[in-house]
């Protein structure tokens, strides 16, 4: 795989294979600056596609801080998407070609964590019916250092803890916006009702 970058003022932002003392380990570092709208794609090294038509599982080890969006473009069923993840607490959406899928707001604290997402639920939960035919190439806009960015049959056995479901009200109709809390982890429904949980401690 190989990175590019592109957008305002890519010419100032920084890609660099940086060692970092708290993993002892070389990772990748994505440097823009202030007033810049830097995109990081990986791509396959010729720039091509990953086309990737088998897995649906993303996973990264990321240390991200400041004003962040990962975005993963994908080919469907009714074309192409961007899955769009924002740390915020809105209720995730699908505007155009957009899904806008919202993510715990600690994702950009400058920590390192594991960001790990099934892109085909993702999508389902603003799209219903649609499906992912191929994963193309992914995106991050904000600065951080990441590592061991792979695409995944299953999620790990860890996040099998998750719980999931749909609120609906007295007459059956879906609760979008509910906060729901399982085991003292805290989540919201999305537009159609649906929750999943962090994995449970």
């Amino acid at each position: 795989l190989g990175w590019r970058k592109w957008g305002r003022g890519h010419e100032e932002s920084t890609i660099a294979n940086s060692v970092d003392e708290e993993r002892a380990s070389r990772v990748i570092e994505l440097v823009r600056p202030d007033n810049a709208d830097t995109n990081f794609v990986l791509h396959q090294e010729d720039i091509t596609n990953w086309a990737n038509k088998e897995q649906r599982i993303l996973s990264m080890d990321a240390k991200l801080d400041g004003r962040l969006v990962i975005f993963v473009n994908v080919s469907t069923a009714n074309g192409w998407r961007y899955l769009t993840y924002e740390p915020h607490n809105r209720n995730s959406f699908l505007s155009e070609n957009y899904a806008h899928i919202s993510v715990p707001s600690y994702l950009n604290n400058g920590q390192w964590q594991t960001f790990e997402r099934d892109l085909q639920a993702d999508l389902e939960s603003v799209e219903p019916g649609n499906a992912i035919s191929q994963i193309n190439y992914l995106i991050i806009a904000g600065n951080g250092r990441v590592d061991n960015i792979m695409l995944l049959d299953d999620l790990p056995a860890r996040h099998r803890g998750v719980i999931s479901g749909t609120i609906t009200s007295s007459q059956g109709n879906p609760l979008p916006g509910a906060s729901v809390s399982v085991f003292g982890v805290q989540t919201m429904t999305d537009s159609q009702g649906r929750y999943t949980t962090e994995p449970l401690p």
